[in-house]
C-alpha cells in the first residue's frame, strides 16, 4: 500500500513540475504581448492556415499569431508609410 501512495506522489510531483515549467516559459515567451480576439473569414483562415504551413515545411518556427502580426505591421507601414 505504502508503494502506491508514493508511486501517487511521484507521479503529482511530476505532473506539478511539467506545469510549473510550462507556465514559467509562456511567461517569458509572450511577456509583451496581450491577447486578442477576432472573427476571420473561412478565406482568410484558410490563407493564414496555408502560410503556416509553407513556413513549417520550409522548417521555421512558426505561431499563426505571429503570422496575423507580421500582416498588420505591413498593412500599417502600405497604409500610413511607416517604415
Amino acid at each position: 500500500m505504502a508503494k502506491k501512495e508514493i508511486n501517487k506522489t511521484s507521479k503529482a510531483a511530476v505532473a506539478n513540475s511539467i506545469k510549473e515549467a510550462v507556465e514559467r516559459l509562456r511567461d517569458t515567451e509572450f511577456k509583451d504581448k496581450i491577447k486578442s480576439s477576432y472573427y476571420l473569414s473561412i478565406e482568410t483562415e484558410m490563407r493564414i492556415t496555408e502560410l503556416y504551413m509553407n513556413r513549417l515545411r520550409e522548417g521555421k518556427r512558426a505561431r499563426k499569431s505571429q503570422l496575423v502580426d507580421e500582416a498588420i505591421k505591413l498593412l500599417y507601414d502600405t497604409e500610413l508609410g511607416k517604415k
